[in-house]
């Protein structure tokens, strides 16, 4: 979903994997905030997606690309099912891609989004050598997962 939208609107497959990326990263910082909560109608899918597409709508506008309205009915209704269905396929995908991950790829991840650690905080912790270390760590982390990601849903859209 969050591919076809970016290259039906400019954007390139490098474009999607980043904006996915970003996207995962302000959902997991949501959802660490006590006060945040969905409304029962609306899924976590449904709200990665609004977040992907004013991530990309205010990155294009950046590169000054400017798009008069944002084609919400296009992408965004309950009508079209099998998107939502594709949603949730990608959450257990990218659920799948972060348990392969190995315990330490999957704490730093863990300590960061959901735990609020500092990378001063997960350098000490993990013994890691410097912040810079654990930043470079959780990068790597999350092109583990990104390629994971990318990968097994290529074999689900071929299947």
């Amino acid at each position: 979903m969050t591919l076809d939208f970016v290259l039906s609107n400019s954007g390139t497959y490098e474009d999607a994997e980043d904006l996915l990326q970003d996207g995962l990263a302000v959902f997991f910082i949501k959802c660490k905030d006590p006060e945040f909560s969905l409304d029962n109608d609306v899924k976590p899918t449904t709200f990665l997606y609004g977040v992907i597409t004013r991530l990309w709508y205010k990155k294009l506008r950046a590169r000054g690309v400017f798009i008069d309205e944002l084609p919400f009915e296009k992408y965004f209704t309950e009508k079209d099912l099998t998107e939502f269905e594709n949603s949730r396929y990608q959450f257990k995908i990218l659920n799948d891609c972060l348990l392969s991950l190995r315990d330490r790829c999957r704490k730093v991840l863990e300590m960061f989004y959901f735990e609020g650690y500092s990378m001063n905080e997960i350098a000490v912790e993990l013994n890691l050598a410097s912040a810079h270390t654990a930043t470079a760590k959780k990068y790597t982390c999350l092109g583990h997962v990104r390629r994971c990601f990318f990968e097994k849903m290529r074999r689900y859209e071929e299947a």
